[in-house]
């Protein structure tokens, strides 16, 4: 099922808040993120699926029961690798402030192309800190294959049946447009 099937809302970009850029606007998404009107949030790519309908609340449940502020996924066991495809979040000051900080990072170094890269280096200088908690999560439950080619080369527009990220159990998101691919994934 596409998750669009289970979004309650969908908040478009106003013109004001676009950024004179010929980037792709993830600044933006900042921004959006900072003023959820949701406690919590799963934020993610509009091409993520969910192999099953009872993971959405699934994941839910848990991340409420696991008391963090923030948790994603990495493509690199035990390194600060991020995976950002897919984020949950409990908006609270704390995350608040993490988009707000986020946010001035991409606007001072006039990169807006792609949001994971300041969403990981304030997520854990604030980590780090000890002004946010965090979780990784398995890539059970956001799965993203990191493509290999021919050449065993690792890149993301790599065609490739073999992946680099690990699974070892049912995933219950995947991040493609092809829904085949949670039955080939899950078996």
């Amino acid at each position: 099922p596409t998750i669009f099937q289970y979004v309650d809302i969908v908040i478009p970009i106003h013109p004001l808040d676009i950024i004179p850029s010929n980037q792709s606007q993830f600044t933006t998404r900042s921004v959006y993120n900072m003023v959820s009107p949701f406690n919590y949030s799963l934020i993610m790519d509009s091409h993520v699926i969910a192999c099953n309908a009872s993971d959405i609340e699934e994941v839910f449940r848990l991340f409420r029961e696991s008391n963090v502020d923030i948790a994603y996924t990495t493509r690199e066991l035990n390194r600060w690798i991020m995976s950002g495809f897919a984020v949950l979040i409990h908006n609270t000051d704390r995350t608040f402030r993490l988009w707000r900080l986020i946010n001035d990072f991409h606007m001072k170094i006039d990169y807006h192309t792609d949001d994971q890269y300041g969403i990981h280096y304030m997520t854990r200088t604030l980590v780090e800190s000890g002004l946010l908690s965090f979780r990784w999560l398995s890539n059970n439950w956001f799965f993203a294959s990191h493509g290999v080619d021919k050449d065993g080369v690792f890149g993301g527009t790599a065609k490739s049946y073999r992946s680099s990220v690990l699974i070892n159990g049912r995933v219950r998101f995947i991040h493609t447009k092809d829904s085949r691919k949670c039955d080939y994934v899950n078996g």
